[in-house]
């Protein structure tokens, strides 16, 4: 037997459709702005004494407009269950490209201000590697996890083992890449003080 809808019935489930990935998307981009508020206001003292040599601020913000950004892509992914490592992956790189891009802004006077406060390039590189950023890890994989902020939406409970399996694929991605991630920092602060 052949079900046959009218086009009004089509377009009425189309439009319910966007409707809802829509109701979706937009709580995707409040889980961002109060995770990343949270962030803010749980690390104000760090931003505002680093914003002195490199605006923190505008790192965060342009980090939290990237990750908007990618909010309609990201439903998509949510929804087959795949692609919570390459989101990872992605917002790692993104991460990373904004503060490559900011320290490349950094002047002269700035940088020979940090060479001169800092205690030398390898003590400062030794300083930063003992330095515990656990914490940092576990906001930026809490961050990342929006499945876990929309999970409990009527929107997408027909989803929810793919939202599982993406968040999965998204802590598999990060929680091995821990040590290179912050290696990767730490050579790009270096490196770029250290012209």
């Amino acid at each position: 037997m052949r079900l046959i809808i009218t086009e009004s019935q089509y377009k009425k489930i189309l439009s319910e459709d966007i409707n809802s990935d829509n109701k979706i998307i937009n709580a995707l981009k409040d889980a961002i702005n109060i995770g990343i508020d949270k962030f803010v206001s749980e690390n104000k003292t760090s931003l505002d004494k680093s914003s002195k040599i490199l605006d923190a601020n505008s790192i965060v913000n342009q980090f939290k407009n990237y990750l908007i950004s990618q909010t309609p892509s990201l439903l998509q992914q949510m929804k087959t269950g795949k692609g919570g490592d390459v989101f990872a992956e992605t917002a790692y790189k993104g991460l990373y490209s904004i503060i490559q891009s900011n320290l490349n802004n950094i002047g002269w006077d700035k940088r020979q201000l940090i060479k001169g406060l800092s205690p030398g390039k390898d003590d400062l590189l030794n300083q930063m590697k003992v330095k515990n950023i656990d914490e940092y890890f576990q906001t930026f994989k809490q961050l990342l996890d929006l499945s876990f902020k929309i999970g409990t939406m009527n929107e997408v409970k027909p989803y929810s083992d793919n939202l599982d399996k993406w968040s999965n694929q998204l802590y598999n991605w990060i929680d091995p890449r821990r040590k290179s991630i912050k290696e990767n920092f730490i050579n790009l602060i270096i490196n770029s003080i250290y012209k």
